[in-house]
């Protein structure tokens, strides 16, 4: 029993004291630099980043920034002018015309660029959502414009009703009002020639 228990003290001494091991380790190598991971943005990347940034610019801003790019585009074209147009035209101040100038410009930009059409082609494929969503809406306006137009159209024919039928009514209670004061004096006529024969 004793060597039982001196085993186990024994055992329990060389883990708590460290001699046993717990795990392997890895060795540590002096003066060794962690791995440096390169980044390529795409350009993709670069529109996305775009986008983020030019968020916070106000209409007037965005009116001029846009304009003075597009004059630097065709005095001159290049990629990177083409790419923040693309930016510009997806902006929420962009009008429908500078939406729609963006998506061909994305479109012709990823046909030139053949080893970014792939990431491209998602963004497109993204830009062409929101125009068809765009275009919903449109429609869906126009519908609620033409259904404004048409219950405005029947709210005047009936507040023209409602103007004549009062008109009428009118006239009417002037008709009643002779018929009475008719009636009273021929109820006086008659009381009259009934006061004569007796």
């Amino acid at each position: 029993m004793k060597r039982i228990l001196t085993g186990w003290v024994i055992v329990l001494g060389c883990l708590l004291s460290g001699c046993a091991p717990m795990a392997p380790q890895r060795p540590v190598y002096q003066n060794t630099q962690a791995p440096t991971v390169i980044f390529y943005p795409t350009s993709s990347n670069n529109l996305l980043s775009c986008m983020t940034d030019s968020q916070d610019l106000s209409r007037k801003e965005f009116n001029e920034y846009y304009k003075k790019v597009l004059q630097q585009q065709e005095e001159s074209p290049n990629d990177s002018d083409q790419l923040l147009l693309v930016c510009l035209g997806l902006h929420k101040y962009a009008s429908y015309k500078e939406f729609r100038r963006a998506s061909k410009l994305l479109e012709e930009y990823g046909e030139r660029h053949t080893d970014e059409q792939q990431s491209l082609h998602g963004l497109y494929m993204l830009v062409e959502r929101i125009h068809q969503g765009q275009l919903r809406l449109w429609s869906r306006r126009n519908q609620l414009s033409d259904e404004k137009s048409a219950l405005e159209d029947s709210n005047n024919v009936l507040l023209e009703r409602i103007d004549e039928l009062e008109k009428s009514n009118e006239a009417d209670k002037k008709r009643v009002q002779e018929l009475e004061k008719q009636i009273e004096q021929l109820k006086n006529i008659e009381n009259i020639i009934k006061n004569r024969e007796l």
